[in-house]
């Protein structure tokens, strides 16, 4: 459920103080403590605390009294928060392997951090809870905490193969949902371990999600869901874990699709091609009602890892369900550590759009959040499409800014609405963004999703200039410049196609339409030209 909060900001306290040093273990429980006495309002006393690290610390869990836990940053270059819960209390030994790997690169962001800067972050003079007066939250959206072992795995191969955790957050996502009726189709796949694996889904039973919301029958009913799930991706199985290959977790998307009957809205994005804003998208889809399926490669690069990202708070952290009968479960930072881009940014892929398809308004796209500076008014940012598809003459379109509760009003913002595009309403400066909100209302519904629109500033074609390809579609996607033309040449010289790039400096083309061997794609501004080749 979605709230607003209109509380008073809690003072700050100012230090003189900027360079940077490894956090001792007095001054990680004295901000943990501060911090949790002004977010719990009430006393705080610690528990335990344990170091994770060789040498300097990484990060510090600290556990409090009755009850709660935190994760503090082993140096003061990064932000101080890593993680924390009201309940429960945590160690390094039981942390789900899912969060151990994350938890990794957190670990490695630290170290890297402390090498390449000397100053101290901002947040660490700030062991108060900053509670935004504009600020929004989503509660939880999973109300369920499976598991990968005994009873969840009871239909998995021999009884004693994991569930795996792709198949954990797949199922606590359509939770969310209590969706489908029943799987359709039918699979069958061989693994490494157990040989031959099928089923006919047709001939299964209708699920009964009273039965699975609340765990009756000693979970059979979930059992039954989670093993679906993990045929559905071609689960490979083994009992000291399950998983599927971080190159092929577009079978997450066409499981949801196929077997679980999701809409085709469902999809998948990289963390690493994405050139909008993560926080927000990643807010957006919780804002609609549902439930993220995030993957990522741990810090060793050696195996994956998939969770649920089904909330967050006024703070900007976001809260992780683990799949490990809610061990671990709390709010994360899913940014970094406040050092800009680096290397946690790789190998995060989510899952978005796991809604039962039920409602007339899902999702609302902008195709680009970034424009350079000095063009001209009218210029366009980007396309606005709703449920993955145009704009249709029966919805109203509103562009605003974010609202403010001082003012009562919503934030001017230098942008407009006009024939399913976002067009500027004046010269943009560089180095400037823009919160934008774009709402859509329809004969039955409304719905609201944020964008964060960067000014550039004018880069040259190459700089410019991305090229993409999409294994499970076999789709590619060219994203420019604006006042761009194309050429698209097969092997032998002859034109695919031609044209503009109007009014979006975008391409989509199959793979399909290329000829065998060396394609080129000529690329032509006012003043300037570049050449891609595409082997086919």
């Amino acid at each position: 459920m979605k709230k607003r909060f209109y509380l008073t900001v809690l003072s700050m306290i100012f230090a003189l103080v900027v360079w940077a040093a490894p956090v001792t273990k007095e001054r990680a429980q004295q901000y943990a403590v501060a911090y949790f006495t002004s977010m719990t309002q009430r006393d705080i006393s610690m528990k335990s605390m344990e170091t994770v690290g060789t040498g300097s610390a990484s990060y510090y869990i600290v556990n409090f009294y009755p009850s709660g836990w935190m994760i503090i940053s082993g140096d003061d270059t990064a932000k101080p928060i890593i993680g924390y819960s009201r309940t429960g209390q945590l160690s390094y030994d039981n942390m789900p392997d899912n969060m151990k790997g994350i938890m990794g690169e957190f670990a490695q962001e630290v170290k890297y951090i402390a090498k390449h800067t000397t100053l101290k972050n901002a947040k660490w003079d700030q062991p108060e809870m900053m509670i935004m007066a504009d600020g929004e939250s989503v509660d939880p959206l999973i109300k369920v905490n499976w598991d990968q072992s005994e009873p969840y795995n009871k239909y998995c191969p021999m009884g004693t193969a994991l569930v795996g955790c792709v198949a954990v957050a797949m199922s606590q996502a359509m939770s969310v949902q209590q969706y489908p009726d029943r799987p359709v189709g039918s699979k069958s796949y061989r693994s490494a371990n157990y040989g031959n694996i099928s089923i006919n889904y047709d001939e299964q039973k209708a699920y009964n999600w009273t039965q699975i919301m609340s765990g009756a029958n000693n979970y059979d009913e979930v059992a039954r869901l989670l093993s679906h799930a993990g045929v559905a991706v071609e689960m490979d199985y083994g009992e000291d874990g399950s998983g599927v290959p971080m190159s092929q977790l577009g079978r997450i998307v066409t499981a949801l699709t196929k077997t679980f009957k999701y809409p085709n809205t469902v999809r998948q994005v990289r963390r690493d091609t994405y050139s909008g804003n993560w926080a927000q998208l990643i807010k957006n889809e919780l804002n609609a009602g549902r439930a993220v399926i995030y993957n990522g490669l741990d810090s060793k690069r050696s195996s994956g890892h998939a969770f649920n990202v089904d909330g967050y708070n006024t703070d900007g952290l976001f809260h992780c369900n683990w799949g490990w009968r809610g061990n671990g479960n709390g709010f994360f930072s899913l940014d970094g550590l406040g050092y800009g881009s680096s290397f946690y940014d790789t190998s995060h892929i989510i899952v978005i759009g796991v809604d039962a398809g039920n409602q007339s308004l899902r999702s609302i796209d902008l195709s680009n959040e970034e424009i350079e500076e000095g063009l001209p008014i009218g210029s366009v940012v980007g396309k606005i499409t709703v449920n993955g598809k145009d704009v249709t003459s029966d919805m109203n379109i509103a562009v605003h800014g974010t609202y403010s509760k001082s003012s009562g009003q919503y934030q001017k913002v230098p942008f407009t609405y006009e024939n399913g595009l976002l067009k500027s309403t004046e010269v943009l400066v560089k180095n400037r963004s823009y919160t934008i909100e774009i709402t859509v209302k329809d004969a039955t519904s409304e719905l609201t999703q944020g964008f964060v629109v960067n000014v550039t500033e004018v880069r040259d074609l190459a700089t410019a200039t991305s090229l993409q390809y999409d294994r499970t579609t076999k789709m590619f996607t060219l994203n420019t410049k604006n006042n761009v033309s194309f050429t698209l040449k097969g092997n032998d010289g002859h034109i695919i196609k031609s044209g503009d790039l109007s009014p979006l400096p975008r391409l989509e083309f199959s793979r399909s339409e290329l000829s065998d061997g060396e394609n080129v794609l000529n690329l032509q501004s006012p003043t300037e030209s570049l050449s891609l080749t595409i082997k086919n």
